[in-house]
């Protein structure tokens, strides 16, 4: 119930009021979110949507940051050539375009510790913190290590544990200078099953694109967008993005089918 939900964010007792504010809007949107932007003035009405150019721009701008130049590259190289492939078809469309630009960001951008240590040794997260927690705010971190982390007796899960804010800090400050090792035989995170099958993800849906390319066809446009976005359902970290991919899989096969025409063909036989 609503009443609940409140009284969970008063016992957080983090930025209450604001929390409660957003709550209330939050529901009034899900009723009607064209009344609720109504009342708003001009100026905070939504943005216009991001153009494909920014969009694969910000993406490789991040990958750069993420990786190397040579990795944002690599990334912007295969979006082209699928854009090239739709706009031979049609000039005006940009669907699958968009779709394979969304899809293999997230696939190459995968939040490994490294990319976890850059993002919080950012001066932009300890300002933003500060912004919204004050100057004397503290940290700690809940993480489950990959070679540290005990199992759930139950579920095998690994579970988290607190760990001290300052020298988490620090530590992941050191773990960002690291990042060019992200793949390869020195990198000592790379070689547990989740990292391996991230890597793989990367590798097979660039096969995928490149496939997509070489069969599309004004028939079968539309399928290929639904097989491009797939890999957006895979989301989440460890044991939760296993099963994730899991599902992706099953739903790739059924949706490769359905973009080469033999779905049917299988039914009638």
């Amino acid at each position: 119930g609503a009443e609940a939900i409140a009284e969970a964010i008063r016992l957080n007792d983090v930025a209450v009021d604001f929390n409660l504010r957003a709550f209330k809007l939050g529901r009034a949107a899900a009723v009607n979110e064209a009344a609720l932007f109504a009342q708003l003035p001009e100026a905070a009405e939504p943005a216009a949507p991001e153009t494909l150019p920014d969009l694969i721009r910000r993406h490789g701008d991040y990958l750069r940051d993420y990786q190397n130049a040579a990795y944002a590259a690599k990334y912007r190289a295969r979006i082209e050539a699928v854009q090239a492939a739709e706009q031979k078809l049609d000039p005006q469309s940009e669907q699958l375009t968009r779709a394979a630009a969304q899809s293999l960001f997230r696939l190459m951008a995968y939040k490994d510790e490294y990319e976890v240590a850059r993002l919080h040794a950012d001066p932009a997260f300890r300002r933003q913190v500060r912004e919204q927690f004050g100057k004397r705010a503290r940290f700690r971190f809940h993480l489950a290590p990959p070679f540290l982390a005990r199992r759930d007796r139950f579920t095998g899960h690994p579970l988290k544990r607190s760990f001290p804010g300052r020298p988490m800090l620090w530590g992941m400050a050191l773990l960002t200078r690291f990042k060019r090792l992200r793949g390869t035989w020195l990198d000592p995170f790379g070689h547990t099953a989740e990292r391996r099958a991230e890597r793989a993800l990367i590798r097979e849906y660039g096969d995928d694109l490149k496939r997509l390319v070489e069969k599309l066809t004004p028939e079968n446009l539309t399928q290929a967008v639904d097989l491009a976005a797939l890999p957006e359902q895979i989301k989440g970290f460890g044991y939760i993005k296993q099963a994730g991919i899991e599902r992706y899989r099953k739903q790739r096969t059924v949706a490769w089918r359905r973009f080469e025409g033999t779905e049917l063909n299988l039914v009638e036989n």
